[in-house]
């Protein structure tokens, strides 16, 4: 997203978030901080203050993301899977610079899945690879889906 005027913003439904069963499930659902948010944070945190986490957007105009995963047959309609997620969200699609682009988030993991009469329904558990302690994020996420494989 890309505002023609200055002081637009997207509206909070209408913008994107990383993390969960449907993107990086390295993470919770809607956990992943944008890219210039977290540079802000460290930043601040480099001149000695604090940011109040209501000054922090967490919602992004613009994202990119992979997601690569292989199932292999287990038993009957039983299946197993391993995956890869990465990607990354900016608060401001103004701030994203090429450069920025290479700073992906990173979960891998593995996961169940199984077909039922009501839809598919999986288990998964994704690593956080780059995970960042300063800020509190997970060392991973267990995500439950049906009908989403």
């Amino acid at each position: 997203v890309f505002h023609l005027e200055n002081n637009s913003r997207t509206y909070p439904n209408r913008a994107y978030f990383l993390g969960g069963v449907d993107s990086l499930r390295g993470f919770l659902q809607d956990q992943v901080l944008p890219q210039d948010q977290v540079d802000l944070i460290d930043s601040e945190r480099a001149q000695g203050r604090t940011l109040s986490p209501a000054a922090i957007v967490r919602t992004g105009d613009f994202f990119y993301l992979g997601r690569a995963e292989l199932r292999f047959p287990l038993f009957g309609s039983l299946q197993g899977g391993i995956f890869c997620d990465l990607g990354n969200v900016w608060a401001f699609g103004d701030t994203v610079r090429f450069e920025a682009l290479f700073r992906l988030r990173v979960s891998v993991g593995a996961g169940l899945r199984i077909t039922t009469p009501v839809g598919p329904i999986a288990l998964d558990y994704g690593f956080n690879l780059t995970r960042r302690e300063d800020l509190a994020e997970p060392f991973g996420a267990f995500h439950f889906s049906i009908g989403l494989f």
